[in-house]
C-alpha cells in the first residue's frame, strides 16, 4: 500500500485495480481489531462414526423397551438401567460421552 500527496487529495494506491481518494484532513490509521463481531456461533463437535455406532445402539435398546422422549419421566428406571448395562458392556470415553448423550436425545426427538 503506498500514499502519495496530489492537490489536497491524499491517494492511496492498493495493489491491483482499486483506487481509493479521500480528503487531506482524513487521518488513516491501521488497526488489527476485527470489524465484525460474530456471536451465537456453536463450536461443532466431530463425530466419529464409533460414536454413532454407539447411539445408533442406545436408540436400538431404547426402541425395543419403548423407551420416547415423552414417557423419559416414567421410564427412567429402566433407561437407566439401559445405559448402565450398555456401558458396562462397551467401554466410552469421558470425551465422547457429551457427543453420544446429544446424539441419543437428538434421536429420540426425531421419534415420534
Amino acid at each position: 500500500m503506498a500514499i502519495t500527496k496530489e492537490n489536497e487529495i491524499t491517494k492511496i494506491e492498493v495493489v491491483g485495480s482499486w483506487n481509493i481518494q479521500i480528503a487531506q484532513d482524513t487521518v488513516i490509521t491501521e488497526d488489527n481489531k476485527p470489524k465484525i463481531k460474530v456471536a451465537n456461533i456453536k463450536e461443532t463437535k466431530q463425530v466419529t462414526t464409533n460414536d454413532k455406532k454407539h447411539v445408533y445402539n442406545i436408540l436400538k435398546l431404547l426402541v425395543k423397551e419403548d423407551i420416547k422422549l415423552d414417557n423419559v419421566n416414567f421410564r427412567k428406571n429402566k433407561l437407566n438401567h439401559i445405559v448402565a448395562t450398555y456401558l458396562s458392556e462397551n467401554t466410552i470415553k469421558e470425551s465422547q460421552k457429551d457427543k453420544i448423550i446429544e446424539g441419543v436425545i437428538t434421536g429420540l426427538s426425531k421419534l415420534k
